[in-house]
C-alpha cells in the first residue's frame, strides 16, 4: 500500500507529518509512505467437541517512510508513541509481542 497526503499545516510546521488519534491520544505519522505486509497461517483440524480447528498465524508489516533520515519504530510495542510513525527514535531497539486470540465462528 502506498499513500501520499498533502497536509495544510500551520506556518512553520512540517508538511511531512500528519497528526491522527487513536484511543484518545494524538500521534504523528509520515504524510507519505509505503507499507508492505506479509502474513502466513496454518490450520489444524481437531475434534474437541465444539472446537473443530486451531489456526496459527503470523502477520508482519513494514512502513517505509519517504523521509529517509527517519527511524523505523512501532508505537504500540515500545515506549515511543507520539513520533514512532513519523521521525521515530534511534534509541529504540527491536520490540516484539506474543498475542493469543480466541474466537468462535
Amino acid at each position: 500500500m502506498m499513500y501520499n497526503n498533502s497536509p495544510v499545516n500551520a506556518n512553520g510546521e512540517s508538511r511531512d507529518v500528519i497528526e491522527i488519534t487513536a484511543y484518545g491520544a494524538p500521534y504523528n505519522t509520515a504524510a507519505e509512505a509505503a507499507i508492505y505486509t506479509f502474513g502466513i497461517g496454518y490450520t489444524i483440524p481437531v475434534d474437541w467437541g465444539m472446537i473443530t480447528s486451531l489456526q496459527f498465524y503470523n502477520n508482519y508489516a513494514y512502513m517505509d517512510k519517504s523521509v529517509r533520515s527517519w527511524e523505523d519504530n512501532q508505537p504500540w510495542l515500545g515506549p515511543q508513541w507520539t513520533d514512532a510513525l513519523a521521525t521515530g527514535n534511534p534509541e529504540n531497539g527491536w520490540e516484539s509481542r506474543f498475542n493469543i486470540n480466541f474466537g468462535y465462528y
